[in-house]
């Protein structure tokens, strides 16, 4: 007969196995049991492979496969043209609104500014011409009325301005981002050529389109 706790062959009729010292008595005569096999565990690599032979057999299978290319990059161009839309002038002009345009002395305080809202309609409210103020945060605080109407895209933005019986068009052509303080408290905005046309003629001057 065998033990059935270590699985060696011991005489009939034996009490206790020689070997191990396991009792045999009320499991004389039986045949030793075969140990159950242990299922291994995948390991995190083994998945990872199992899940890249996967995708392979996958990808093979396809009677197309070169759909999954055009399909990727479809995803990627249109991920990358919302970024890029999403940073634009003409998108940040009515997510930020109200807007001040003013020049180097504003950025001091010493200066005041032109306060200009984008509205998404596309219509353009700004600070009159006969604004009292002095500097660039009265410039913020100030009152707008509707001048016009405005358009844009992502590195430009062209105001047509009616105001006092007068037309002009103010065109903001962005240089770069820029962040400025003044008076203790930063503003964000670009840095912008202006070019202004009124009767035929266009006059240039670089200035700050700031929001805060």
């Amino acid at each position: 007969m065998f033990c059935p706790n270590c699985g060696k062959q011991v005489p009939e009729n034996t009490k206790f196995c020689p070997y191990c010292g396991a009792a045999l008595q009320s499991t004389a005569g039986t045949a030793p049991q075969p140990a159950q096999a242990v299922t291994p565990t995948s390991t995190p690599l083994q998945k990872r492979s199992n899940w890249v032979t996967s995708a392979k057999n996958w990808y093979r299978g396809l009677q197309r496969p070169w759909l999954v290319w055009v399909l990727a990059v479809v995803i990627v161009v249109a991920i990358g043209g919302l970024g890029y839309r999403s940073q634009s002038m003409k998108v940040q002009a009515t997510k930020q609104s109200p807007w001040v345009l003013t020049t180097k002395n504003g950025l001091k305080n010493d200066g005041s500014g032109v306060k200009i809202q984008f509205e998404k309609s596309g219509r353009l409210l700004m600070t009159s011409g006969d604004s009292e103020v002095t500097n660039f945060k009265e410039s913020l605080a100030d009152t707008v009325a509707d001048s016009g109407s405005w358009t844009g895209d992502h590195k430009k933005l062209t105001l047509n301005i009616n105001q006092d019986g007068n037309r002009y068009q103010y065109t903001f052509t962005k240089m770069n981002k820029t962040k400025e303080t003044i008076g203790g408290q930063q503003y964000k905005g670009y840095f912008v050529q202006v070019d202004m046309t009124a009767n035929k003629s266009t006059v240039s001057q670089n200035m700050y389109l700031l929001h805060q």
